[in-house]
């Protein structure tokens, strides 16, 4: 994570030096939801389309025919498991939108990227992703704030109002972050 706090602390205008103390994005309920509000914006998703064999022209490691059809297979098992999420660059909101109806993969993924993806790996739900605590903290977050994925998605309702399609308050917090970004 240090390289993404690194980018966040650039890109955004923060005092804080979350580089040298990683901590404060747990301590700190501001940082904590700009950064994380931050990362689904600007973090996307690698399309893995059919490689090229990476040769000596390229600027990556020359591959050997075994390491490339390995590759080949785990881009494939990407594509298929997880359909047009990875078929062009998107950033992790835009994921979220596409995959709205399959929240089990979508959230894979997320945990997937967000712990690092090699490009070799087909593995589903490998052990040092720590998967089964990841999905045990995601259904304390949505006891915790009260989730209900069958609420509208209407995103424009006055201030106070209820929803005419749900009866529900909708919040608009679109403005709340501070990305405000460095030239």
């Amino acid at each position: 994570m240090p390289v993404v706090y690194k980018t966040y602390k650039t890109k955004c205008v923060i005092q804080e030096d979350i580089v040298k103390e990683p901590e404060l994005i747990g301590k700190n309920l501001h940082l904590a939801i700009d950064s994380g509000c931050w990362y689904f914006i600007f973090k996307s998703c690698p399309p893995w389309f059919h490689p090229t064999k990476k040769g000596k022209n390229n600027q990556d490691v020359e591959e050997t025919d075994e390491e490339f059809k390995k590759r080949q297979d785990a881009f494939k098992w990407k594509r298929e498991y997880f359909g047009e999420a990875v078929s062009k660059k998107m950033s992790l909101n835009e994921i979220a939108q596409l995959m709205a109806d399959d929240e089990e993969k979508y959230f894979f993924l997320i945990s997937r990227l967000c712990h690092g993806y090699d490009r070799y790996q087909t593995d589903e739900k490998p052990v040092s992703l720590n998967y089964s605590e990841r999905v045990a903290n995601l259904q304390k977050l949505k006891a915790w704030f009260k989730y209900d994925k069958n609420i509208c998605d209407i995103l424009i309702v006055k201030e106070n109002e209820y929803c005419p399609v749900c009866n529900q308050q909708h919040m608009d917090i679109s403005n709340i972050g501070n990305w405000i970004i460095n030239n």
